[in-house]
């Protein structure tokens, strides 16, 4: 489902971010990065966070509109991931 999300420009033109957790070992990041430019084309820029639990382990989605407010969270693994960011990307672009 993560995918589709960043495959499809035209529906989620947002600019997309990969946060990882402060101190992520470089290999592991080296890897994440090389999946993704697989999938989608464009580069991803990376943010490096010290927030913890529940960010820690299992990969996470996370909506942040341009204010910087938490719209939608996910795990990247849960079923309704597609349809919680939909929405709020829908919202939030750019018409």
């Amino acid at each position: 489902m993560l995918a589709k999300l960043l495959r499809d420009t035209v529906e989620f033109p947002q600019e997309w971010r990969l946060a990882v957790p402060a101190g992520a070992p470089q290999a592991e990041l080296d890897a994440v990065q090389a999946q993704l430019r697989e999938i989608r084309s464009e580069p991803i820029a990376v943010l490096e966070h010290r927030v913890g639990a529940p960010f820690t382990g299992v990969p996470w989605l996370l909506f942040v509109d341009a204010q910087g407010c938490l719209r939608a969270a996910a795990e990247v693994g849960d079923p309704s991931l597609h349809s919680r960011v939909q929405k709020w990307a829908r919202m939030f672009r750019a018409r």
